[in-house]
């Protein structure tokens, strides 16, 4: 009977395992370039003054300096009542949401390009979900 429940033990608690030691993402250095490449860009999340007088981006600004404490503990301007990065729930997360296109958020982004591709959007959701650090 012990062998069976510890063999059981083993086939369910292996994958359980491997999950928990997927390596932890690092937020500068895997992180901040998608943002730098796809985000971060002239006309849109860089806190430019547009000719109408607003802030690109809604004034979420993702250059390197700025960027960490732009997502963390930051109510979205789409819904005062979300934070843009849910710490350990990319699921709840404006940020994801906006990324991969939910219908409830308003346009996906990045707006004036292609989508992300899905391994970003993938690593993004790795990075909230071990806790959105800011190092790994």
């Amino acid at each position: 009977m012990q062998f069976v429940l510890w063999f059981g033990g083993a086939l369910l608690g292996g994958p359980l395992i491997a999950a928990a030691q997927k390596p932890a993402v690092d937020y500068d250095t895997q992180v901040q370039p998608i943002f730098t490449a796809n985000c971060a860009v002239a006309g849109c999340h860089t806190g430019e003054t547009l000719p109408f007088g607003g802030l690109s981006g809604a004034g979420m600004i993702l250059l390197p300096e700025q960027s960490y404490e732009q997502l963390i503990d930051v109510r979205s301007k789409l819904d005062k009542d979300r934070l843009r990065v849910v710490p350990g729930d990319s699921d709840a997360s404006i940020l994801v949401q906006k990324l991969e296109g939910a219908e409830d958020v308003g346009s996906r982004m990045p707006l004036a390009g292609d989508p992300l591709p899905a391994s970003a959007i993938q690593l993004i959701r790795d990075w909230i979900d071990q806790g959105a650090q800011r190092e790994a």
